[in-house]
């Protein structure tokens, strides 16, 4: 089944996107969300974190034209979708760098330090957390674990 989104590059404008595969629709991940969908004959709408980690851990990210086929697969608008991805810290919407550092941001980890040890980072390296550098290296904050 050919999508309208086959033909979708998924991409921001950052250097890390040079390693990451463009968002396409293939038979393999039809198949796939069809599978998990399938798990939830209730409300199909219930498989959207499925189908979310399925893009996620194929494509690096969730892109725009990811959360528009997620929510055409689910009949959901995908303001919907994005509500999901933009809620869990765990979903990514921009192309990951290759080299990741991670500071913890919890409560605890922020009165030992944490923030000041992000802006140092950010600093000693010239990389903007917001965006994986020309060397596909990220800095990002996440929860301790």
């Amino acid at each position: 089944m050919s999508h309208e989104l086959d033909h979708n590059i998924a991409s921001p404008e950052t250097p890390g996107t040079r390693h990451v595969p463009p968002f396409a629709v293939t038979p393999e991940l039809e198949a796939e969300a069809d599978a998990r969908i399938a798990n939830y004959p209730a409300s199909k709408r219930s498989a959207v974190l499925p189908l979310l980690h399925i893009v996620q851990h194929r494509f690096g990210f969730i892109s725009a034209a990811a959360i528009d086929w997620v929510a055409a697969k689910l009949d959901l608008e995908p303001m919907r979708v994005l509500e999901v991805v933009s809620f869990y810290p765990g979903f990514r919407q921009s192309a990951p760098g290759r080299h990741h550092i991670r500071v913890c941001r919890t409560l605890s980890c922020a009165m030992g330090g944490s923030y000041e040890l992000m802006e140092r980072l950010c600093e000693l390296t010239g990389i903007d957390r917001a965006h994986a550098d020309a060397h596909h290296q990220a800095i990002a904050v996440s929860p301790c674990g």
